[in-house]
């Protein structure tokens, strides 16, 4: 899985908060969370870089509602990673 990290911090709205996650396991919670939503876009609200981190967030659109999103990513040799997905 080229964008996670080997463990990722994924809380998701209306979900049982989950703190750690195998790469695997966070991207079937993603799929899951988007497939269930209808999610159709996304709109980036802000991006700040602090040394090898990036924070992005933003509104995750669907037909009925919208989400906040706030994603850390952190660069090593491979590129940027995603560590941490949170969805409210």
């Amino acid at each position: 899985m080229p964008y996670w990290s080997q463990q990722v911090e994924v809380n998701i709205i209306q979900q049982i908060n989950q703190k750690q996650l195998t790469a695997n396991s966070a991207n079937e919670q993603l799929q899951a969370f988007f497939n269930k939503q209808n999610i159709v876009g996304f709109e980036k609200t802000a991006e700040r870089k602090l040394g090898n981190t990036i924070y992005v967030t933003g509104k995750l659109i669907s037909s009925q509602n919208k989400y906040s999103l706030t994603l850390l990513l952190e660069l090593n040799k491979k590129g940027f990673e995603i560590v941490s997905v949170r969805i409210s």
